[in-house]
């Protein structure tokens, strides 16, 4: 779990992080990959003041990712604000 939020830090995220080693919120969510110990590729906008699902992608492949904009409109309408962006990789760490 450290190792999560030291990356959100560093990525100056605006949401919370959560590490799920034991898969329990995959499994809750019904994400989990049949026959491996991780999820299917999906994403949950959750919102801001009841915590309840209002947007979810789930992807067919391991591949399959939602589009941005869908994605920045979910949040909005769940009473958040997007942010910037950036599609760019954050350069490693010396």
């Amino acid at each position: 779990m450290e190792e999560a939020q030291r990356l959100a830090k560093k990525l100056e995220l605006g949401f919370p992080v959560v590490a799920d080693p034991e898969l329990a919120l995959i499994r809750k969510f019904g994400v989990e990959m049949q026959g491996r110990e991780i999820a299917i590729p999906s994403m949950f906008v959750l919102e801001a003041k009841t915590g309840r699902v209002t947007w979810r992608y789930i992807g067919e492949t391991m591949f399959d990712r939602p589009k941005l904009q869908p994605v920045l409109q979910a949040i909005e309408q769940a009473g958040g604000t997007p942010q910037a962006v950036s599609t760019t990789p954050a350069p490693a760490s010396p």
